[in-house]
C-alpha cells in the first residue's frame, strides 16, 4: 500500500479552482469596498461644502449686522452729544481698536504658552522631548 502526499491530477484542478475562486472573491470584495469608500468620501465632501457655504453666509450676515450696529453707535453719539459726526466715528473706531488689541494680545499670550512645549532649548533639543525623557523634571519645574 503505497500512499503519496502529492495531489493527483483531479485534486490539483480542484485546488486551483478553489484558489482562483478565493482570489476572485477577494478582488470583488476589495472593489466593492473601494466603491463604498469613494461614495462615503464624496458624501463627506458634500457635507463639508454645504457647511462651509452656511458658515460663509452666516459670517457675511454677521459682518453686515456689525457694521450697522457700529453706525448706530456713531449716530447715537452724534445725536445725543455735542460731538460732530467725525468725532463720533473716531471714538467708536478707537473703542474697536482697543478691543481688537486686547484680543490679539490675549491670543498671542495663549499661543506663546502652548508653543513653550514645542520650543527649542539652548541645548538644541526640543523642550517637549527633553521633558518626556526625564519625567521627574516636570514636577520640579512646575
Amino acid at each position: 500500500m503505497e500512499t503519496s502526499l502529492q495531489p493527483h491530477g483531479e485534486d490539483k484542478e480542484t485546488i486551483t479552482r478553489l484558489i482562483r475562486g478565493i482570489l476572485q472573491d477577494t478582488l470583488g470584495l476589495f472593489s466593492k469596498e473601494l466603491i463604498a469608500a469613494k461614495l462615503e468620501i464624496k458624501q463627506e465632501v458634500t457635507k463639508a461644502l454645504r457647511s462651509g457655504v452656511s458658515l460663509a453666509i452666516g459670517g457675511f450676515i454677521l459682518a453686515v449686522g456689525f457694521i450697522l450696529l457700529s453706525l448706530m453707535f456713531v449716530s447715537i453719539l452724534a445725536i445725543y452729544t455735542p460731538l460732530p459726526i467725525w468725532a463720533s466715528l473716531g471714538i467708536v473706531a478707537l473703542v474697536y481698536c482697543i478691543a481688537g488689541a486686547m484680543v490679539l494680545w490675549t491670543g498671542k499670550n495663549r499661543c506663546a504658552a502652548r508653543n513653550r512645549m514645542c520650543a527649542i532649548s539652548p541645548s538644541g533639543q526640543p523642550v517637549a522631548s527633553r521633558l518626556l525623557k526625564k519625567p521627574y523634571r516636570i514636577a520640579m519645574q512646575s
